[in-house]
């Protein structure tokens, strides 16, 4: 029969179905959980191959691209001409072209002119229409020396000569016949200074001046990106070329104040030493932007010039490369996250067309286990297995028919087991009373009746609290808390009043049992008043013996099985100077007998394991002062209540003096009979050394060895 209850239940087609979805969704969810996985670690691992190689790969760039810098540089050096000329006409044009007043004096030149002609780092010179100087500067000269040469003097003449306008000219100095060599370029102009020829010459001696403008002039415009360009230094400290910027006036790097650049360049005049090339990490401000971000630099030394090349980039330019890596990654999420949703869709059609296939299957075993359910409660019906047509119901039949041959069996069972508790509970030795939670007595065991003394007419139907069976109420509260909190006590020391009046010294134990669908306490009384008796005797002896044991002169100590003092009297902290709280808890080899401890200590505990000790042991001990002393301890093993070792006990007494004596004793007798065979016939000193023997022995408490006759001593 179907009932009110099973209507709130879901049915089993709509659970399968359920089932059969999350299956679904979750194998959805946990292959999308490993192919996404599967991405993200292809990406994350792209990305860090990406982040290491990308840094060995800038290194190797970055190296390629300076070491190719000075290759250039050398083969400039080779074949300077083209750079110098390039260089001068570069330098030329880019000066100031002013009008200049009348009058050809140097005066009439405007100063504009003049600093564009210093700030070009090339010799300049302004000749009139008759080749006479009106000015001259000379970045490679030295201070003292401003005037030009004859042979200088004999080039600007010659440069006059040429036609007007503007051109290179190239000046050779003959070194042998057929064999010439460069000896001056110069580069003039005609339209800068209207009327005057403005002319820039070097000769053979600067040409190395010329070169390095030319080569900075040049290198500086270099970008790999845009961050990434070349600088140049002097071993120095001079700054030449900074952040890609030609510096026409060098900053000294060391007395520039900058914390941040002097120790990147300490690193880089290491490259001066190292011919390979020094690679350093550090931080640096991007051209881009005003944040700082790791760089790594590749610095080379040049040493014709005494130069420091170097270039380098940033670590976390890689975040370009990475960002287009991850924009990728997410086109490819979108577009197969829209492939897994169709698969769920269609994996629930599927889900709900298997559950409606199977509902129609399973839904005649249903109704018959339903009837069956129905119909079991009543009496020891069982399934038709031969009406169930799936191997799982056939399984769930044989289950159900083995439970009702198992109630069966339960039942009778259940029948024995009342009957065995029945004389369990009659026949205990200890008291059994059932009680109400209101303290009135339903069931009692005959032992209760000896016990108590009460019949069972007294008891039964009465009330603890009315034959005041608590010695003390207030023990029965804390017994009915104790029970209300745990459910169950166990060994709770109580005092019963019984009939007589007597008062019994008790165990109870209890437990709430539910019996017929009511609560009842059912308490177990253990009469153990002749076991506290005894264990009063118990104490009581222990207590003499261990008064005997702190009195008697003689040493006492127990030791644990660690050899720790459990137990001490007083003749032995003050035969030996400590106090109780030096000794007690310590270990007694190690304090009194410190030389011979590891030795003593392990024949100790070699002892408790073989379950035997040496009844009898002399040996060295010690006093909180230092002083020895040699005691003699007879020992004996204690054991618990179940033979197990649990330490021993010591007594023993202080036996220096006598050992001491009897060494002396043994001295004294040596040297008599040293004497007397040495020196027979010296009575007077035989005498004394017998009197002195006689003392020793009368101070050992033993007879005289030589007696008295007549002013000689001799032998008893």
């Amino acid at each position: 029969m179907i009932t009110e209850a099973s209507d709130k239940k879901y049915s089993l087609n709509r659970k399968i179905f359920l089932y059969f979805l999350g299956v679904a969704f979750l194998s959805v969810i946990s292959l999308g959980s490993f192919w996404l996985e599967s991405k993200l670690s292809d990406y994350n691992e792209e990305v860090a191959l990406l982040r290491q190689n990308y840094s060995e790969t800038k290194k190797l760039e970055i190296k390629n691209k300076i070491l190719q810098v000075k290759d250039y540089l050398s083969w400039v050096q080779n074949a300077p001409l083209p750079a110098i000329s390039k260089t001068l006409a570069n330098q030329v044009t880019r000066l100031r072209r002013t009008p200049v007043s009348t009058g050809n004096i140097p005066e009439t030149i405007p100063s504009a002119f003049r600093d564009s002609a210093i700030n070009a780092r090339v010799p300049v010179t302004v000749l009139d229409d008759n080749g006479k100087i009106l000015y001259s500067f000379n970045p490679f000269e030295s201070p003292e020396n401003k005037k030009p040469g004859s042979r200088v003097a004999e080039l600007l003449a010659r440069v006059h000569k040429q036609k007007q306008g503007k051109g290179t000219v190239t000046f050779y100095r003959t070194i042998a016949p057929n064999d010439s060599v460069p000896e001056a370029v110069c580069c003039y102009d005609d339209g800068i200074l209207p009327g005057c020829r403005v002319v820039s010459e070097v000769t053979a001696d600067f040409f190395e001046g010329v070169l390095q403008v030319f080569f900075l002039d040049t290198i500086s415009k270099l970008r790999f990106s845009k961050n990434e360009y070349v600088f140049v230094n002097t071993l120095s400290g001079n700054a030449l070329i900074t952040n890609g910027i030609y510096n026409r006036v060098p900053i000294n790097i060391l007395s520039s104040g900058n914390s941040a650049w002097i120790p990147v360049f300490n690193s880089q005049r290491s490259s001066s030493v190292h011919p390979e090339g020094v690679f350093y990490s550090y931080r640096w401000p991007k051209l881009t932007t005003s944040e700082t971000s790791s760089k790594t630099s590749y610095f080379s030394y040049f040493p014709r010039w005494k130069w420091i090349i170097g270039t380098g980039f940033y670590e976390d330019d890689v975040n370009a490369f990475i960002d287009i890596r991850k924009k990728a990654l997410f086109a490819d999420l979108e577009g197969d996250i829209f492939h897994v949703l169709v698969y769920m869709l269609a994996s629930s059609l599927l889900c709900y067309l298997l559950v409606l296939f199977f509902s129609i299957r399973l839904r005649q075993n249903i109704d018959l286990f339903a009837d069956f359910f129905g119909k079991a409660a009543a009496g020891h019906l069982k399934i038709d297995i031969s009406q169930v047509n799936y191997r799982e119901f056939v399984n769930l039949a044989l289950a159900a028919n083995r439970m009702v041959d198992d109630r069966k069996k339960a039942e009778t069972g259940l029948r024995k087991s009342e009957e065995k508790f029945s004389k369990l509970f009659r026949n205990s030795p200890d008291g059994i009373i059932i009680l109400t939670p209101q303290g009135l007595i339903t069931e009692v065991n005959d032992s209760m009746y000896r016990v108590t003394g009460y019949t069972r007419n007294e008891l039964i139907g009465g009330s603890v609290v009315d034959l005041k069976l608590w010695h003390d109420p207030s023990g029965r509260d804390h017994y009915i808390g104790l029970m209300k909190e745990r459910g169950q006590v166990m060994n709770l020391r109580a005092d019963f009043r019984i009939k007589s009046g007597e008062v019994l010294n008790c165990l109870i134990s209890g437990e709430i049992v539910e019996i017929d669908g009511n609560e009842y306490i059912l308490s177990v009384i253990r009469d153990i008043t002749e076991y506290k008796n005894m264990e009063a005797e118990v104490l009581g002896l222990e207590k003499r013996f261990r008064e005997t044991l702190e009195n008697i002169r003689l040493i006492s100590v127990q030791l644990d099985l660690r050899g720790n003092v459990t137990f001490c009297n007083d003749y032995l902290l003050e035969l030996t100077g400590f106090s109780r709280e030096d000794v007690m808890g310590n270990n007694f080899f190690r304090l009194f007998i410190a030389e011979a401890m590891p030795v003593t200590e392990q024949l100790f505990l070699t002892s408790h394991s073989r379950g035997s000790i040496s009844p009898f042991i002399e040996t060295h001990a010690r006093k909180k002062n230092g002083e020895e002393l040699i005691i003699h301890l007879n020992n004996t093993l204690l054991r618990d209540a179940k033979g197990q070792v649990t330490g021993t006990t010591s007594i023993g007494e202080d036996v220096t003096e006598r050992r001491r004596a009897e060494a002396e004793l043994k001295k004294k007798m040596d040297e008599l009979q040293r004497f007397h065979d040495l020196t027979v016939g010296r009575e007077l000193t035989m005498i004394k050394l017998k009197k002195e023997v006689n003392e020793l022995l009368a101070r050992l408490g033993q007879p005289e060895k030589y007696r008295s006759t007549g002013g000689d001593l001799t032998n008893e």
